[in-house]
């Protein structure tokens, strides 16, 4: 009886001991996957620093490439066409002067280039984002005077660029090492090519396997189990990680403004929050709350949105309802909107550069002058009373 007795008890003590042991081995393993994480973390944020100033600088070409307008930060559709055309007639020249090495590195190059302009959208609309939630004041903002210089064409140009370039980039290096990314085929032209690369981005590549629409099994091009695969994986990673998020991101941007102006025509919503939520969004808001305080049919959303004008200092606002102030039909919102006008104009943060500054005492001029039997003597005198601001209103050249 003893015997057995000490027999349990040293099973017992043995599968404690066991247990212990897995548990610390439990623990070193979440100590060590712990330490990666956090070193991974701190090499992250090195990583976000230098995006961040990368992407400052590509913000900064692509403004001056775009020539956003000044007022609304708009860019006009015929320089978003020339830059697609641009970018094609430049990898095109590259396919036909250049070969081997000296190809696939410029290819390789410009799908760099606008993988990068891709990832500074990233960057900007990751800072819309802090600013809308608040965490971010929107003067200490990296981007301020840079917004919309990289507006939603330009990146749908950049994935489109991405992948051209990258095909070709494919298919220079498949030449420089044959049977080493690609198993052994018969020559084929650049669609075949193209085909080739679009069959690997995730979504699309399930839905074509899902449907049957191509039978990559028997297509020309198979990728070997090595490089080939590396290159894939590669492919997937990037998009899914940076082309789709970039445009998942833009997309629900957009989503934000819509529904922002939606909640001004709405009688149910907060108008206070939603005033003070659409100061801290992108400059593209502003050109939206000005079309409602113009164009919008029921006056309630007119005056809502001219509200928000001189809270969100939008130094647009004064030369777009001046100039169209003679469209206005209620006396009230004609004095309403002079006297948002008034507030910006006498707010010392706001400056105005030579352009805003000749537009406004242009239109008002044009209102007092021109249109002045649509006007009440109060809106006369309105008129005059900016007139006086303008011309004493500190003179600024910046945009």
């Amino acid at each position: 009886m003893l015997k057995h007795f000490f027999a349990l008890h040293i099973i017992m003590f043995q599968q404690i001991a066991i247990i212990f042991s897995i548990l610390l081995i439990l623990g070193l393993i979440a100590w060590y996957f712990t330490a990666i994480l956090q070193f991974g973390l701190v090499v992250w944020e090195k990583i976000q620093t230098v995006l961040k100033w990368i992407s400052y600088v590509i913000a900064i070409i692509m403004n001056y490439l775009m020539s956003l307008n000044k007022i609304n930060r708009t860019v006009k559709y015929w320089r978003v066409g020339i830059w697609l055309t641009l970018n094609i007639f430049i990898l095109t020249v590259f396919q036909y002067t250049l070969v081997a090495w000296y190809l696939f590195l410029a290819s390789f190059a410009l799908m760099g280039f606008h993988l990068l302009i891709i990832i500074s959208k990233m960057v900007m609309i990751g800072e819309d984002n802090l600013i809308m939630e608040g965490i971010l004041h929107k003067e200490k903002a990296r981007f301020r005077h840079l917004q919309g210089a990289i507006p939603f064409a330009v990146l749908v140009i950049a994935s489109i660029m991405f992948f051209l370039s990258l095909t070709v980039s494919v298919f220079v290096l498949d030449q420089m090492l044959p049977e080493v990314v690609f198993s052994s085929h018969d020559e084929v032209n650049f669609l075949y090519w193209l085909l080739m690369i679009i069959l690997q981005i995730p979504l699309i590549k399930e839905i074509v396997d899902f449907f049957e629409f191509i039978n990559q099994d028997n297509m020309a091009l198979h990728l070997t189990s090595t490089y080939g695969a590396a290159l894939n994986i590669t492919i997937e990673v990037t998009i899914s990680v940076i082309v789709y998020s970039a445009i998942m991101l833009q997309l629900k941007q957009i989503k934000q403004i819509k529904s922002l102006i939606k909640a001004f025509e709405s009688d149910e919503s907060d108008i206070r929050y939603i005033q003070q939520r659409a100061t801290r969004f992108p400059s593209i808001v502003k050109k939206e709350l000005i079309n409602l305080s113009l164009n919008h049919f029921n006056p309630k959303v007119r005056k809502r949105a001219i509200s928000v004008a001189s809270h969100a200092q939008i130094i647009s606002f004064p030369q777009a309802f001046i100039y169209h102030l003679h469209l206005e039909k209620k006396e009230y919102l004609k004095e309403w909107g002079l006297t948002q006008i008034l507030n910006i104009l006498s707010d010392p943060k706001v400056v105005l550069d030579d352009k805003r500054r000749n537009l406004i005492n242009n239109r008002s001029k044009f209102q007092i002058t021109t249109k002045k039997q649509q006007h009440s003597d109060v809106i006369i005198k309105m008129l005059h009373e900016i007139a006086e601001k303008i011309s004493s209103k500190n003179v600024t050249t910046q945009p």
